[in-house]
């Protein structure tokens, strides 16, 4: 991999041949990295489920107390963010334990010599003032104002140490080579891989077969794929889904994936020798610890709120269910749910359930009685919120038909400014409504609801940004 830095960080490649080729696996477990694919794939569908929470110290490496040296001020939650957009969907979560800044000349001196400054890289993981942790993978970002080229790094020392950042260069086929910027979400999750016990696509250097890619020359930088006029192409059984893979060394925007082989290797090692930087680890949610609080009677038109006193885990969404005609509004996923309740609604339970990648939780519910509006001899109809936004919900309340959804015939809608002009027009069967009002401005209207030619209700209707 070669690098050059671009934007905020620069990553050291060190040339002696020792380091370079001990690039991999942090505190992983030896015999756990030279077992098998198909070892792998039985791993993967014979373990219970797992979700991690892994700690992860960062260290910005700088030469002066007076600047930043080329780091942007949020580049500490940009490397949690870049790390959990990448690794989350495979149920490896990353926590931000601590951060600091080391004024070090020796390390990030943009006036040094390049070569003396990657000797003395050499010996930054044996550093007493590295301050490696026993309980997190320990992350050093080096300035970008210094005159070397970098890449990736982890060293193979038994350090939970890496470098990230920078760009890549990628060989063609037909000669040549073209050079891409490597997002930090792409580069530090490469690292991480290597931290969590991966090796590269192409390489066996471990004895494991997994998504094995013999010649990264054969690989397109356009398209992602394999070139057919490449020899030693055919070693893999799926090249596309090699070369879209964070291990690989392609094109940036095709590195998106683990395979579930390699989420196994790294889900073993963190339940063997890197279990000291994991703080949590869980399974399905559990069970709720209070009931759902809410209305047990509600009438239609009005808007009702139903909570849970329960506190979800950062990987758990909530999921609710509501009868027919209730329209939720707010916030998915949340421990709380507002709900319109329209005309037609009826009555029935209320439930939620948790919900992560290893399954749900119990369903909890509550039992909602509907009685309509009490309007006995009249036909109106309720809008909801007064001021509105973005929506504008609309229920009609009517006895004569309120446990139905739809009128037999279509009424006729028709908002207008304050001079009488039409801004919104047309017609519903639907009892219940939500208006996208994103496309009208801000002010002051009036809805008209017309049976036929004549207006049977008129609403004022207030619209603020």
């Amino acid at each position: 991999m070669e690098f050059l830095q671009k934007h905020w960080i620069i990553i050291i490649v060190i040339s002696t041949s020792t380091l370079v080729k001990g690039q991999g696996f942090c505190l992983s477990d030896p015999s756990i990295n030279k077992q098998s694919t198909e070892f792998y794939r039985d791993l993967e569908t014979s373990q219970t489920c797992k979700i991690y929470g892994i700690n992860v110290y960062l260290h910005k490496v700088i030469s002066t107390e007076n600047g930043w040296n080329g780091y942007t001020s949020s580049i500490d939650m940009d490397i949690i963010h870049h790390l959990n957009s990448s690794f989350n969907q495979y149920g490896i979560y990353f926590e931000l334990s601590g951060t600091r800044d080391w004024y070090s000349n020796q390390y990030a001196d943009a006036n040094a010599d390049p070569d003396v400054l990657e000797i003395q890289l050499t010996g930054l993981f044996e550093d007493p003032q590295a301050l490696q942790h026993s309980d997190a993978i320990d992350i050093y970002l080096l300035p970008a104002d210094l005159p070397i080229k970098g890449g990736g790094f982890v060293p193979s020392n038994n350090k939970k140490v890496m470098f990230v950042g920078g760009t890549r260069t990628v060989n063609h086929c037909s000669g040549g080579s073209t050079s891409y910027e490597i997002a930090a979400s792409q580069v530090v999750s490469h690292e991480m891989g290597h931290c969590l016990g991966l090796p590269h696509t192409f390489e066996a250097s471990v004895g494991t077969d997994i998504d094995y890619v013999r010649n990264r020359e054969c690989i397109d930088p356009i398209t992602c794929q394999f070139v057919s006029n490449c020899t030693a192409c055919n070693v893999s059984t799926n090249p596309t889904l090699n070369m879209n893979n964070f291990m690989a060394y392609t094109v940036p925007n095709c590195m998106s994936i683990f395979s579930y082989e390699q989420v196994s290797m790294m889900k073993a090692n963190l339940d063997g020798t890197m279990a000291s930087v994991v703080n949590r680890i869980q399974g399905a949610p559990n069970d709720f610890t209070g009931e759902i609080v809410g209305p047990s009677v509600v009438s239609t038109g009005t808007l009702v709120w139903f909570n849970l006193s329960d506190q979800a885990e950062e990987n758990e969404t909530y999921v609710w269910e509501t009868p027919m005609g209730f329209f939720s509004r707010g916030k998915e996923g949340s421990s709380h749910i507002q709900t319109w309740v329209g005309a037609a609604a009826e009555s029935g339970n209320v439930r939620v359930w948790k919900t992560n990648l290893c399954g749900e939780s119990p369903k909890k519910s509550t039992y909602v009685r509907v009685i309509p509006n009490d309007c006995i001899s009249c036909q109106t109809v309720n809008i909801f919120p007064i001021p509105a936004s973005d929506e504008l919900y609309i229920s009609h309340l009517s006895p004569k038909s309120g446990d139905q959804e739809s009128f037999e015939k279509p009424r006729r809608y028709l908002i207008v400014d304050v001079n009488g002009k039409p801004v919104l027009e047309f017609n519903s069967l639907l009892k219940n409504l939500i208006l996208d009002l994103s496309g009208i401005n801000s002010g002051v209207y009036l809805l008209m609801v017309k049976d036929g030619s004549i207006p049977t209700n008129r609403r004022k209707l207030i619209i603020v940004p």
